[in-house]
C-alpha cells in the first residue's frame, strides 16, 4: 500500500498501468481524478498530473504499447512495473480517515444507549 515515505509502490504502479490502459486504449478523457485507499488512507492524484508525467511520457507510453503488444519479453505486470520505475515528484492529496471513524464510533456508542 501507498505510504508518505515511498509512493513508489505496487499499487502506485497499478494504479499508473490502470490509467495508461484507461487513456491509451479506452480513450478516456474524462478522467479527472485517481485514489488509492485502504479506507482510513487516502491518496488522491490529479489526473493532469499523470497525464503530464506518463502520457506524454513518448519513451514509456512506447515501451507500454509493446507491453500491451507482448512485444518485451516480460508478460506479467510485475515485469512492467520493473522495467517502468516510476521516479517522478507528482503532487497529491492525503487525508487519514482514521480519527474520524474513531469519532463516528464514539458518537454511534452515544446513539445506542440513548
Amino acid at each position: 500500500m501507498l505510504n508518505l515515505d515511498n509512493l513508489n509502490t505496487k499499487a502506485f504502479q497499478e494504479l499508473v498501468l490502470y490509467f495508461l490502459r484507461e487513456r491509451l486504449q479506452e480513450n478516456n478523457l474524462e478522467i479527472k481524478y485517481l485514489v488509492a485507499t485502504n479506507v482510513y488512507q487516502w491518496f488522491i492524484f490529479d489526473a493532469q498530473s499523470f497525464e503530464k508525467y506518463f502520457i506524454q511520457d513518448q519513451n514509456l507510453v512506447r515501451q507500454f504499447h509493446d507491453f500491451e503488444a507482448g512485444r518485451l519479453t516480460g508478460k506479467k505486470t510485475e515485469f512492467f512495473y520493473k522495467v517502468n520505475l516510476i521516479h517522478y515528484n507528482i503532487y497529491f492529496s492525503f487525508s487519514m480517515l482514521m480519527n474520524l471513524a474513531v469519532k463516528v464510533r464514539k458518537q454511534f456508542k452515544k446513539i445506542i444507549r440513548l
